[in-house]
């Protein structure tokens, strides 16, 4: 699947649940948080050019990529949803269940695990001398 159907199907399962952003708001979370992934680690997909800056609404991201990155993106949505709800407080919407700083500190753990978590490496060998 691509960012754009990631970010749609997202949008769409909690549209009921108190999301208050954009759908182009939601896509920009998944974009940002696909770049943090591309920032540590490679992307499968072939059309990616290497920067993350290459990553857009159109790039195809992995089951594993998603898995490993998905947490990041619905902790983006989350934040911007309470900064949207706290900047409504005064006109008497809710209050959102964790506010945007709680959110931001979950963030910074996550950013703080993604490069153990996301480092690949191929295995390798030093081979055994002859005779062993």
């Amino acid at each position: 699947m691509d960012l754009s159907q990631h970010a749609a199907a997202f949008a769409a399962q909690h549209t009921t649940g108190g999301l208050y952003l954009t759908a182009d708001e939601v896509l920009s979370c998944a974009v940002s948080a696909v770049r943090e992934l591309a920032g540590w680690a490679g992307l499968e997909d072939a059309a990616w050019n290497g920067t993350t800056e290459g990553v857009t609404a159109a790039t195809v991201v992995s089951v594993d990529e998603w898995a490993l990155i998905g947490p990041l993106f619905e902790l983006l949505v989350e934040r911007g949803n309470a900064q949207r709800l706290e900047a409504c407080a005064g006109l008497g919407m809710p209050n959102p269940p964790r506010g945007s700083s709680e959110v931001a500190q979950s963030i910074e753990t996550f950013r703080s695990n993604l490069p153990l978590a996301a480092f690949q490496c191929a295995p390798t060998s030093t081979g055994f001398p002859e005779g062993y």
